[in-house]
Parts: structure tokens; C-alpha cells; sequence
């Protein structure tokens, strides 16, 4: 079953062409999108699909009851491309980003999507109780 921390972790944000890393070369174009009308509008639309695509990825995970039914698949998409604009940022201001602890933070605040484990099928309180002293 498809989980939703699980990411093809494989080389991503490493995309280099002679040399050139184009994770870092995309906040460039960010920058210079603000200037220039046309490739505003082009990395407008781009992001646009992106985030088409994540919402269809995020009605799969519906489908599959790996997502919360009653989620909007349109704020799961703008959530996620959120986490992939900032993975590009932080990696190219901080100088390092790690996709598989991004994938298993993911996957941390995730809980149904952890495996289970022996303590998470003993009763105990939902909520912590907190015993005054006498």
C-alpha cells in the first residue's frame, strides 16, 4: 500500500546538467520571475500544475485509505508543494537538506502511517493525567 512519507528519495533535489545543480539554479529563476511578466506567468502556471498533480496524488491516497477522507485534497497539495519549495530553499540557503529525514519526519507526523507497535495497543488515556499533590 502506498504510504505518505514514502518519496523516491533516489537522487532527488541532485539533478545536475554539466555541473550545474538545478535545484540551486531554480531560486534564480524565483527571483527573476518577479521582474520579468512572461516568466512570472510561466512559473505561475508551472506551479500551478504542480500542485494539480499533488491534489490528484492526494484524492489516490483517499481513494486508497491512506488520507483522511474528509482532507482537501487541494490544501493537502498546497501543504506539500509548500515542503518542496522550502526542501529547494533550505538546501540551497543552509547549504544541505536531507530528502529521507524530510520523508520520515513526514512520516512522524503521520501517525496511522507508522507501523504499530506493542505499546500502541495498551489502553492508556487519550490525554495525559495530571495527579495534584495533596
Amino acid at each position: 500500500m502506498e504510504r505518505i512519507g514514502d518519496v523516491p528519495a533516489r537522487d532527488f533535489g541532485q539533478d545536475k546538467h554539466d555541473g550545474t545543480d538545478r535545484l540551486l539554479v531554480a531560486l534564480h529563476g524565483w527571483s527573476h520571475s518577479q521582474s520579468d511578466p512572461g516568466l512570472q506567468a510561466a512559473t505561475r502556471a508551472a506551479y500551478r500544475s504542480q500542485r494539480e498533480l499533488l491534489a490528484g496524488m492526494a484524492r489516490r491516497w483517499q481513494a486508497a485509505g491512506t488520507l483522511d477522507p474528509g482532507a482537501d485534497p487541494e490544501g493537502v497539495a498546497q501543504l506539500l508543494q509548500s515542503v518542496i519549495l522550502g526542501f529547494a530553499a533550505q538546501r540551497a540557503l543552509a547549504g544541505d537538506a536531507d530528502v529521507q529525514a524530510h520523508a520520515s519526519a513526514l512520516q512522524a507526523l503521520t501517525p496511522d502511517q507508522r507501523p504499530r507497535r506493542p505499546q500502541d495497543d495498551r489502553d492508556e488515556p487519550a490525554t495525559p493525567t495530571h495527579h495534584q499533590p495533596a
